[in-house]
């Protein structure tokens, strides 16, 4: 302490003026990061006899700094090795005073040792005893160990007084907004739960600024808990305080008129505090809705938002706000979830119809070959998809033509049940091959001259070895039915090879199974 002192007395003239000790003070207190409030409260330096503001003594000071834990570090938070230090129970009074103290303690004890020994007798050896037993065996100073030192603090402080330091500290890491800052203040209110507090207006606070710690660092299901926490502890009092309230008053009522009546005033004496209680608990609702949005929990999103509402009750208004906007977030999203559910329930009924018309025709419709076919036929961007028109009792299908000889291939979109693949081909290729892709440089691939396959293999799946003659003149679909009921399996969609008719390749290509 007279080092600390002599640090704080910054001009030297032995005695702390006011501007001396804040400045020294508050940067303590910043590099202990400790909580200012159970300082300031005997910031101010005492005043002189004549009533003046001069500054603190040495005597002045030394009881300043044995006050709390708090005072300890603020004045020695510079001496950067001190970790444990000792809290007097009293705090230390003048120097002058306890050296005298000290000295009439010191001629006390010489006295009695004098005396004890020229007693004689069992009064000899009972006084050495006693002196033995008062020496510690290794000489430890229990001061020093932190079990006591946090025992002593406890002592010192309730475990409101603690959470409420330890709230104080995290609301403050909130709105620093420095980095990591979110990490901190959820510490700092994770200990204030810690130490158990038994008002619970202040756990429920503590759980409710956690929860928007949480919703800083994206940990939604952990802000989800602390707010529906928060929500249960407030609950949880209100159950609890309102019977014992009320009866607590009509016990002291003189009837059962005078007990209504002082019910009801206990109701009006805790209506303030119950509607600061009541701020939090809103915004508790708020971030939990929030959290309940992000991880897609809508039923509980809802419930959180209209609980907000309701404790909003008519005031609020900014709070309020941002729950309806909460609220119509949540809305938004229902009605996305409900368009996917109908489109989901749309999709599963047409896909059963299909299921139903092909089973009714005849037709096997298999996997396609492989991804990249599905992807090129029916995929996302392909436009085209295998489906039942129940308004016309029509099955439609896509179809991929192949040219073995040119090596290129054509791809129809929609082919219906009922339709013939002359038409399409004469639509592609014309009577006298004047529509003929500039691929065909001879232009043999009149319409009329063209002749499509089916190339099966053994099991009567599309591949290599059979090849089954296809007539352009009658529909197309019904002629694959007869044949799947041969073993045939439509490959995703019918692949149909187009040659010319009576040509040297058509030849070739019925020799080799398709192969050609």
């Amino acid at each position: 302490l007279p080092f600390a002192f002599a640090v704080f007395d910054l001009d030297g003239d032995g005695l702390l003026s006011p501007a001396e000790f804040q400045t020294v003070l508050e940067a303590n207190l910043e590099l202990k990061q400790l909580d200012p409030a159970a300082v300031r409260r005997v910031l101010a330096a005492p005043p002189s006899p004549d009533q003046q503001l001069r500054g603190l003594t040495r005597d002045q000071f030394r009881y300043f700094a044995s006050l709390s834990s708090e005072t300890v570090l603020a004045t020695c938070g510079f001496l950067l090795h001190v970790s444990a230090f000792y809290v007097p129970l009293y705090p230390l009074g003048p120097e002058a005073e306890e050296e005298a103290e000290r000295e009439a303690e010191e001629a006390a004890a010489a006295q009695k040792a004098a005396g004890g020994g020229g007693g004689g007798g069992a009064d000899g050896p009972d006084a050495c005893g006693a002196s033995a037993v008062g020496e510690s065996s290794d000489g430890a100073n229990p001061f020093e160990d932190s079990d006591m030192l946090a025992a002593l603090e406890s002592l010192k402080t309730t475990p409101e007084e603690r959470a409420e330091r330890q709230k104080a500290k995290g609301n403050e890491a909130m709105r620093s907004r420095e980095p990591h800052a979110a990490s901190f203040a959820v510490e700092r209110y994770s200990e204030g739960l810690a130490e158990r507090p038994r008002d619970a207006r202040l756990r429920a606070t503590l759980l409710a600024n956690r929860a928007a710690a949480h919703t800083s660092l994206r940990n939604w299901r952990r802000a989800l808990d602390d707010a529906k926490e928060a929500l249960a502890v407030r609950a949880e009092h209100e159950a609890r305080a309102e019977p014992e309230g009320c009866a607590a008053a009509a016990a002291a009522a003189a009837g059962a008129e005078g007990g209504a009546a002082s019910c009801s005033a206990a109701r009006g004496a805790d209506s303030g505090s119950r509607a600061l209680a009541a701020a939090s608990q809103v915004k508790a609702a708020r971030r939990g809705a929030a959290a309940a949005l992000r991880l897609g929990l809508l039923a509980e999103a809802k419930a959180l938002s209209e609980e907000g509402l309701r404790l909003c009750g008519g005031g609020g208004e900014s709070e309020a706000a941002e729950l309806r906007s909460v609220a119509s977030e949540i809305a938004a999203r229902e009605a996305a979830e409900e368009a996917k559910r109908v489109a989901a329930a749309a999709r599963a009924a047409m896909e059963e119809e299909l299921a139903a018309a092909l089973r009714a025709r005849g037709l096997a419709v298999g996997e396609f070959l492989d991804e990249g076919l599905r992807q090129q036929c029916v995929g996302e961007h392909a436009g085209a998809r295998l489906w039942y028109d129940s308004a016309a009792a029509e099955l439609h299908s896509p179809v991929l033509l192949l040219y073995p000889e040119a090596s290129m291939s054509d791809f129809i979109q929609d082919v219906a049940e009922g339709e013939r693949l002359a038409d399409h081909l004469e639509e592609m290729f014309g009577e006298a091959a004047e529509r003929s892709p500039p691929w065909d440089t001879e232009r043999k691939y009149a319409a009329p001259a063209l002749q499509p396959y089916l190339v099966l293999d053994a099991d009567g799946e599309a591949g290599v070895g059979t090849c089954r003659r296809l007539d352009a003149s009658t529909a197309l679909l019904p002629q694959l039915a007869a044949l799947c009921a041969e073993g045939y399996t439509v490959p995703g969609v019918p692949i149909v090879h187009v040659v010319v008719r009576r040509s040297a390749f058509e030849r070739e290509f019925l020799r080799t199974g398709g192969a050609a």
